[in-house]
């Protein structure tokens, strides 16, 4: 064998051999491709998938706050609805109603009290008195004067409402009788501080007042009104 014979056996040994790798690396590089586009459509998925959740959350957030937003926009109707009845029904002639309405929105304002129950108050005093003839001037001022101690007091719902009642039965009865004066007492001091300050005397002389059957609705009336 002469050197030029072993010089091509040797020439193509090396090409067998980088031919090999080359296929390798080849072979290589067609898995690393599959791989990555593998991964990438597991990715597309993944993204498919999860962009379909957000939509269908989204969508359901948005259906959700759409139902949450008619479920207020009826409860709010609902409550005007039942305002605008009580003041009707405490007023005679579409002149008086407008007057109220818009003296109750006033009242609720200047006392940061809530509209429901200051529509509420003035309803159960109206109704309350109806006997007495006052005019609705005075019940309008009465029920700013009550609010007016609720506000001060920063008396809570609740008791302004049980207060309410008991003040309310103490002028359809006629006079405040000592149950109803231990209540208003207990839910609302201010409001039985501003009857004793309206009748110039203490609160001491006020229970024994109200014990004697002397606070009458005319008597309770005049004090809430100097108030």
């Amino acid at each position: 064998m002469d050197i030029a014979e072993l010089g091509f056996r040797a020439d193509s040994s090396s090409v067998r051999t980088a031919t090999r790798d080359l296929d390798r690396l080849s072979g290589t590089t067609r898995k690393t491709e599959t791989a990555t586009q593998r991964l990438e459509r597991e990715n597309a998925k993944l993204e498919r998938s999860f962009f379909g959740v957000r939509n269908a959350v989204v969508g359901f957030v948005g259906a959700f706050a759409s139902i949450q937003g008619i479920q207020a926009l009826s409860r709010i109707a609902d409550q005007y609805a039942n305002m605008t009845t009580q003041i009707r029904l405490a007023t005679n002639g579409q002149e008086a109603f407008a007057a109220a309405s818009a003296e109750v929105f006033a009242i609720s304002q200047r006392t940061s009290t809530a509209l429901a129950s200051t529509t509420n108050l003035y309803a159960r005093i109206t109704r309350s008195t109806a006997e007495y003839g006052i005019e609705q001037a005075r019940i309008l001022a009465i029920t700013e004067t009550i609010n007016q101690t609720f506000a001060v007091s920063g008396t809570a719902a609740a008791n302004q409402a049980n207060a309410i009642t008991q003040l309310t039965q103490a002028f359809a009865g006629g006079v405040l009788r000592a149950e109803e004066f231990n209540s208003v007492i207990e839910n609302s001091p201010r409001l039985a501080q501003a009857l004793a300050d309206g009748l110039g005397i203490g609160i001491g002389a006020l229970r024994q007042q109200v014990n004697d059957g002397e606070i009458t609705v005319q008597r309770m009336i005049a004090a809430l009104e100097s108030q």
